[in-house]
């Protein structure tokens, strides 16, 4: 992890010193993490661009055709997607991607994302409800909207230790309790980072720095 993003503090009583020992929360980027598409991941992500490694590994060379509707012809044809979506991207003081066509100034059309019946089936099973459109793409929306929180550097570590007395001399003893990275975006109650670091967001009202 790098250098602190957030630290936080609190105080509890320990009875066997009738003092208070200071519990202490860091929270620092992770720049050694894992790219989601690394995972087990519903969609497939179909990128192209020429400054940035983007997206799933594919062996698709963009070269080959014509436009990209001639591209979205041969993909279903392919993978007899479910689901298929364009996606664009945003290009200025840092990057976001999102579903749709994108045109203009600074953003643009740079692949798709699908689903195949396969992937889904291995994922959610055979039910119906999972072949809703609507349901597939606020899926496909979920999985882009995490990968974006790892294209924008948006992971995040915790580190948890304490500040006991020592009961011999009174002076502090610094006391490491856990640590774990991999936390995408920056709402520590929805990533799950302050449930695995045992903190809950009422407890953030000290902050040190």
């Amino acid at each position: 992890m790098t250098d602190n993003y957030e630290q936080y503090k609190k105080e509890i009583y320990n009875p066997e010193t009738g003092l208070y020992d200071q519990y202490f929360l860091e929270i620092a980027y992770d720049s050694d993490s894992e790219t989601p598409r690394s995972w087990d991941n519903l969609t497939k992500m179909i990128f192209f661009h020429k400054k940035y490694n983007l997206g799933d590994d594919h062996n698709i060379d963009v070269e080959d055709y014509a436009n990209w509707e001639e591209m979205e012809d041969a993909l279903r044809e392919e993978y007899k997607p479910v689901y298929l979506a364009y996606v664009s991207m945003y290009d200025h003081s840092g990057i976001r991607i999102y579903i749709g066509k994108g045109s203009g100034w600074d953003c643009g059309i740079i692949g798709f994302v699908l689903i195949t019946e396969e992937d889904l089936k291995n994922c959610c099973g055979n039910d119906p409800k999972y072949r809703d459109e609507k349901w597939l793409e606020k899926a496909a929306e979920e999985e882009i909207e995490i990968y974006n929180h790892y294209v924008q550097g948006e992971v995040f570590g915790y580190r948890t230790y304490v500040l006991k007395h020592c009961p011999c001399c009174n002076h502090r003893i610094e006391e490491d309790l856990d640590s774990c990275c991999g936390f995408l975006g920056d709402n520590w109650e929805e990533n799950g980072l302050l449930d695995n670091a045992g903190w809950d967001k009422f407890s953030l009202h000290t902050q040190v720095k």
